[in-house]
């Protein structure tokens, strides 16, 4: 979350600390960001408000780190962009002939 936190904060020209400080420029601009991807998309962050003090040197209490997470992530900066970000992608199992279930006449079995 930190690394993604700080990915907003550089995106909005804020001061890259990694924390959210409640009532400061960082809460303010998350806010104002999640609103305004909420009118656009739809998406379902229109009651996702971040008022906490999460972060480097934050309380980060449990459920203000899971809203923060939530917001950021609705941005798309959580998991944070770049090498540590790991995307799921679905894997196909091939079955070889040669693994396949045995045929009655391979098993003696009629």
């Amino acid at each position: 979350m930190h690394d993604g936190l700080k990915a907003f904060q550089e995106r909005e020209g804020l001061d890259p600390d990694g924390w959210i400080r409640p009532g400061g420029p960082t809460e303010r601009t998350l806010n104002a960001a999640l609103f305004e991807q909420s009118d656009d998309s739809g998406d379902g962050l229109a009651g996702t408000r971040v008022s906490a003090s999460v972060g480097s040197g934050g309380a980060n209490r449990p459920d203000d780190v899971k809203r923060a997470k939530s917001a950021l992530g609705g941005l798309g900066l959580y998991p944070a962009p770049g090498p540590r970000a790991r995307t799921m992608t679905p894997r196909t199992t091939r079955i070889s002939p040669s693994l396949s279930a045995p045929s009655s006449a391979d098993t003696g079995c009629r």
